[in-house]
């Protein structure tokens, strides 16, 4: 049941921030009014706008001051549940029942949407494609409907590069990068492609990867830092796995050079979700592809993940850290940060880290063939995955 009375914790951390009002409302899209009427109790916050306060905070509803104290609910929990219910209801309403229509619904979900989709809830993602895709072609009539849709595209091919299907993450960034183009938002047509060419990286096909990121270099002037920043870094790692480690250093260095002190980025952040946990698991995957385990290890005892970070965040970065260890030929410390990044990848469903883990253990076992520890994380694996080696 939500609360009436005036939302004390809402302000209480609006203040810690030391964001005012205005701010706050400007983020969300409404007015500084309103949101002096929230935290006076003068008017009650909509559920659209609970999950953008819960978004823009990082902090659940519980902590914001929206549920009872007896609702023991996540963040995640609550933006799980009004994404349920809003899509459950358009996708039985009929047309004639008034409220927000299809794109509308999908604009203004759309950070939650990426919140839950990195936090490793998988199903509700697959839940509101099936929901929207199917009609979605047919909505797009200006520039403003065609960035939604481009949007939700990019949205599919992070879902579908996660459970493994390629193909399908490469035909949706192509649209998404179709209909980026008819938005003429030049962000948003630099992060399709920067996305499309990820998926070449999966492919284990550098060539093609670094092809499709050259494409994005004519459109860069028109980008923020932050989208050059992404580009350079993975161009280093696409170089790298190509074994041109000069051009390489260069990419990295542009990357570093071109990150701004802030991470937040206003143009982009609907659909690119940037945080230090980010830019750190660029700068691993281009230790890695160069084979250069110890600047690897001093990144990784240099920044540690907070707690906070995402399942999906940890699921890679422990990937990254086993691949490490590997490296360095630590087996001990392999085998045990091997177990935790298993236990992250079941428990985001994906098939992506699953794979990554996999593929891991085959190295493992080819460097230390006749190890016990080695043993058991097969049965281990085995045990989770049904891996057959």
């Amino acid at each position: 049941m939500y609360k009436s009375k005036p939302y004390v914790k809402l302000r209480e951390e609006r203040e810690r921030l030391d964001w005012t009002q205005s701010y706050v409302a400007a983020q969300i899209g409404t007015t500084k009014e309103t949101v002096s009427r929230w935290e006076t109790g003068r008017q009650p916050i909509s559920s659209r706008f609970q999950l953008k306060l819960c978004s823009l905070f990082g902090k659940s509803a519980k902590e914001l001051g929206f549920l009872d104290n007896d609702q023991e609910l996540t963040s995640m929990d609550m933006l799980r549940r009004k994404l349920l219910k809003s899509f459950g209801v358009m996708a039985t309403a009929p047309a004639s029942v008034g409220g927000d229509d299809p794109l509308t619904l999908l604009e203004n979900s759309m950070p939650a949407l990426w919140q839950l989709g990195y936090s490793g809830s998988l199903d509700l993602i697959a839940l509101v494609l099936a929901f929207a895709l199917p009609s979605l072609d047919s909505l797009v009539q200006d520039k403003h409907s065609a960035a939604i849709a481009s949007q939700t595209y990019q949205l599919d091919w992070m879902y579908a590069n996660q459970m493994l299907n390629f193909g399908r993450a490469l035909k949706s960034s192509q649209k998404a990068y179709e209909y980026a183009k008819l938005s003429g938002d030049h962000n948003l047509m630099a992060v399709s492609l920067i996305r499309k060419a990820h998926t070449y990286y999966h492919l284990k096909q550098p060539a093609r990867q670094l092809s499709v990121q050259e494409e994005v270099l004519p459109m860069l002037k028109n980008t923020t830092p932050l989208v050059q920043s992404w580009l350079y870094f993975t161009m280093a790692e696409a170089q790298a796995s190509l074994n041109q480690e000069y051009e390489a250093k260069q990419a990295f260095e542009l990357a570093e050079k071109k990150l701004p002190l802030s991470l937040k980025d206003q143009a982009t952040s609907a659909y690119a979700l940037f945080s230090r946990e980010w830019i750190l698991k660029y700068q691993l995957m281009i230790f890695l592809r160069l084979k250069e385990a110890k600047p690897a290890l001093e990144m990784i005892e240099k920044h540690r993940l907070e707690k906070g970070a995402s399942d999906l965040i940890w699921c890679e970065y422990l990937n990254r850290r086993c691949e490490t260890m590997l490296l360095l030929g630590d087996m001990d410390e392999m085998a045990l940060t091997f177990e935790r990044a298993l236990q992250f990848a079941e428990k985001t469903q994906s098939e992506l880290r699953l794979n990554e883990i996999s593929e891991t253990y085959t190295q493992a076992a080819k460097k230390w063939p006749k190890e016990t520890r080695l043993k058991q994380l097969r049965m281990l694996l085995h045990r989770r995955t049904q891996y057959d080696d």
